[in-house]
């Protein structure tokens, strides 16, 4: 992980950029370059940053410039740098402190629904209980005696009165107690997790903070700071690379007091759910694309960087 190089495949620049040149966008002939461009944060001050001066940026104080109608080519340098970048938030104030290169191997894959599909079904199997069960020829009860006459009823014979056709028979192939557990090959399941963050990053929906420090068991402050984030009223899932749990324990109790909608449709039951927060080495595929956004702390990226880094 490295801090404040050229800006480029940043998601959320159009809102966080202020030009010093205010010519429209139709009138530039050729790409603004990082030196025209100063970070603000909401108060006005300016942030620190150290970005190249040659780095070009494809985005005005108005809008963002549609992917569509940028001239790139592949063998250009942006798309062959092994990082993409992100901002790095305060988690108290919500405003950037800097930016941070993300390795693109982890956060700039190629998105693979199918692959995603096969661990969301692998984490799903193992929480199925796999207790249904139904009775079996040897279980129902009846009696030894025989049911009807063999002949001179004008009807067909009955041998055995549970038989699945008639009523109260046993199943022939239904179901019995067995374990649903799947298994998926370890490579694939990394693979997922490359592709699952990289969708939240492709799609703006991943949030770098500092630290997800919270010193108290309230959970009025947690609020503010997710209101600063832009994460009110949302489902969060959030990721810690701090390996003592013990420390995250008020954050923990924090999230757990916290519930907000499960779904915005009307229409929908308007059941609540609470935050979830998980330790980086124990990251989930379904909580993840469950909830809206992902909110990772430095030391979380540090860690998923490091496990499921590929060459």
């Amino acid at each position: 992980m490295r801090f404040f190089r050229s800006l480029h495949s940043l998601p959320g620049a159009a809102c966080m950029l202020k030009p010093r040149c205010t010519a429209p966008l139709a009138t530039i002939a050729k790409p603004i370059t990082a030196s025209q461009y100063q970070f603000e944060n909401s108060a006005g001050a300016p942030i620190p940053t150290v970005l190249h001066p040659a780095t070009p940026v494809f985005t005005t104080s108005v809008s963002k410039t549609p992917a569509s109608e940028l001239k790139f080519e592949r063998r250009d340098r942006l798309w062959t740098t092994p990082y993409v970048q992100a901002f790095l938030r305060s988690f108290e104030s919500g405003d950037p402190v800097g930016l941070l290169e993300l390795d693109r191997t982890v956060f700039g894959q190629n998105q693979r629904a199918d692959i995603i599909a096969r661990a969301l079904y692998y984490e799903w199997s193992w929480l199925q209980a796999g207790t249904e069960s139904t009775k079996a020829r040897g279980q129902v009860r009846t009696s030894k005696r025989k049911a009807a006459p063999q002949k001179g009823r004008g009807r067909a014979r009955i041998g055995f009165p549970r038989s699945p056709h008639h009523h109260k028979g046993y199943d022939a192939h239904g179901p019995r107690p067995h374990d649903k557990s799947t298994s998926i090959q370890k490579g694939v399941y990394d693979l997922a997790v490359r592709c699952a963050l990289s969708t939240k990053f492709s799609q703006d929906q991943l949030t770098i903070v500092d630290s997800l420090s919270h010193t108290l068991d309230s959970s009025t402050p947690l609020l503010e700071s997710l209101s600063k984030l832009g994460l009110e009223n949302k489902s969060v899932y959030f990721l810690y690379g701090n390996t003592d749990d013990l420390a995250m324990k008020s954050f923990i109790n924090a999230a757990d007091s916290v519930k907000i909608p499960k779904s915005t449709n009307i229409f929908a039951p308007q059941v609540e759910k609470k935050l979830y927060v998980a330790a980086a080495r124990n990251v989930s595929i379904m909580p993840m694309m469950e909830n809206e956004h992902l909110v990772l702390d430095k030391a979380a990226v540090e860690y998923l960087e490091k496990m499921y880094h590929t060459d």
